[in-house]
């Protein structure tokens, strides 16, 4: 982990790039050519662990087990198989770019 324990955002476009620091609520877009506009996001919510993800995992975790809908668009098991494919690519990156194929791999 970095000496930062908050979010921050880059992201580069054709036309200028985005970037942004959860803990300052704060976007700001630059444009190619000089032009630069700063956005204050306001956020009226606690924000606490994973920028407020915590919490809302946990209120989904309750609302299934009442057989409510969840908010969340992902299931357990798509959760899980996204979390196999990230330790994967870890492995293969570990020996040097291999391929590894997730059925052998969750054995």
């Amino acid at each position: 982990f970095g000496y930062r324990d908050y979010r921050l955002l880059h992201i580069l476009g054709t036309k200028g790039d985005l970037s942004g620091n959860l803990e300052e609520e704060k976007l700001t877009l630059h444009l190619h050519g000089g032009k630069s506009f700063e956005y204050d996001l306001h956020v009226t919510e606690t924000i606490a662990g994973h920028g407020g993800g915590d919490t809302r995992m946990i209120s989904d975790v309750l609302a299934n087990e009442r057989g409510e809908t969840p908010s969340s668009m992902t299931s357990l098991r798509q959760s899980m198989e996204s979390h196999y494919m990230a330790i994967a690519a870890e492995e293969s990156r570990l020996k040097g770019g291999k391929c590894i194929v997730m059925e052998e791999f969750l054995q």
